[in-house]
């Protein structure tokens, strides 16, 4: 058996207490059986985005208004709404260009292919909160001969990371945000920027243009920055405000690069828009429970189980805010062997599911699947189950292929989280942990 290093433990427990949607289970807590694939909810096809070097893609926009109005500073467009979510194919390779020293070992180079699922949880006035769940695939991302992201094989997805992603003006305006205000785009597009390179100043150039996106062409508007050592094409659509298309290079020119060619440098970064939906679950939008007023942490106890080697872990829950419809807080996650580590939490209108759920909506709920996303071909169940911790409503997450598994368990009386797994069969880790107290303010 292959042990997990120390160090990764804490990591795999923030995963369990971070996901969105649910965790693993024994044999009472596992998917449904007989419940055949959920056929792919109605979905608009969508634009496809890529990300930015520094930071992680955003969503991308849907095709349904909403009558909310824009908020104020963010030029958010209306599709933008809690329980909207998006899938991200990000692939990166960083090779540093050899030292040219003979004494020195060659510089290691990475190369990764994730998925980046990101949900709306919050559009406020000042800021919209996404959160992430990153996923990366048995042998990598499956590619067709282009080398593009093929949605139609099955990469045997399991989750690695969840954490949250909060977007202000200031991101906004500094492009740093998957989308631009229509109106930024179209004044663009009327006065382009034609700013050449200096040894001063990057060159910035925008052009009005049309785009390829979702088997269709679409006006789009063109960004593009070079500079020494970044080179970075932004493409978005003009009439939707979505930037639906990033390419990144920074660092030297790779050996042999064409001085035509500026991305072809030491760190290249391509991430496109592979997926969309809006989540139409009975839990969005669902205020908080009243008891939650008075949360001012919740901790959890458990085991982390890698073969028959077992060590305690915790989580503790510290809420910061909470108005009844968003909380905001930290999670401190504890793994013996490993140090503490803490992570920022959100939850809002747009959260699947969390600390708690309205117990109301739980008690209208039927039993079937809550949601789909197809291409990481990730399911969330619901049903009512007798367990040893009595009567629960148990969300069970898991992917076609059954590469993780993961269970959230509430009270039916309160809708407080009670019980949480997760597991990996292929690797042989479970994590199990239980609620031990709520303290109150």
């Amino acid at each position: 058996m292959r042990a997990i290093r120390p160090i990764h433990l804490v990591r795999l427990l923030s995963v369990l207490l971070l996901m969105a949607t649910a965790w693993p289970a024994q044999a009472q807590f596992g998917p449904p059986r007989g419940d055949p694939n959920s056929p792919e909810p109605t979905r608009t096809p969508g634009p496809s985005p890529v990300v930015d070097p520094n930071r992680d893609p955003g969503p991308a926009p849907g095709p349904n208004p909403g009558p909310d109005p824009e908020p104020a500073g963010l030029g958010t467009p209306q599709w933008l709404r809690p329980g909207y979510q998006a899938t991200f194919a990000q692939f990166l390779t960083h090779q540093p260009n050899p030292t040219g020293d003979a004494n020195q070992p060659a510089p290691k180079g990475r190369a990764s292919q994730k998925l980046f699922e990101y949900t709306a949880i919050a559009v406020t006035q000042d800021r919209v909160i996404f959160q992430v769940s990153q996923y990366e695939g048995h042998q990598g991302l499956p590619t067709t001969g282009n080398g593009m992201f093929d949605p139609s094989v099955d990469g045997k997805y399991r989750p690695t990371d969840t954490y949250y992603k909060s977007v202000d003006a200031k991101l906004v305006s500094q492009g740093s945000a998957i989308w631009m205000p229509v109106g930024t785009l179209q004044g663009l597009a009327q006065q382009p920027i034609q700013q050449q390179q200096t040894d001063q100043q990057n060159g910035v150039q925008t052009q009005a243009t049309t785009w390829p996106q979702a088997g269709q062409q679409v006006n789009a508007l063109t960004i593009q920055v070079l500079g020494k050592e970044l080179t970075e094409l932004l493409v978005f659509n003009r009439d939707t405000g979505l930037r639906i298309f990033i390419r990144v290079s920074e660092g030297k020119p790779r050996p042999g690069a064409q001085q035509n060619d500026p991305f072809n440098r030491e760190f290249m970064l391509i991430e496109s828009l592979v997926g969309e939906a809006q989540v139409n679950c009975p839990l969005i939008g669902a205020a908080f429970p009243r008891w939650t007023e008075t949360v001012k942490s919740m901790r959890y106890e458990g085991t982390q189980s890698v073969g028959t080697l077992s060590i305690p872990v915790a989580a503790t829950l510290t809420v910061e805010q909470n108005d009844g419809r968003m909380m905001q807080g930290k999670l401190l996650l504890q793994a013996q062997g490993s140090p503490d580590e803490t992570k920022e939490v959100y939850m809002g209108p747009g959260s699947l599911l969390g600390y708690w759920v309205d117990p109301a909506v739980l008690a209208q709920m039927q039993e079937g699947t809550v949601h789909r996303n197809p291409v990481t071909r990730g399911n969330l169940y619901y049903r009512v189950q007798e367990t040893e911790l009595g009567r629960l409503g148990v969300f069970v997450s898991y992917n076609d292929s059954q590469s993780f598994i993961s269970v959230n368990g509430y009270s039916l009386e309160d809708g407080s989280l009670v019980y949480v797994k997760f597991e990996t069969p292929d690797a042989n880790v479970t994590r199990e942990m239980y609620l031990k107290n709520i303290e109150r303010r």
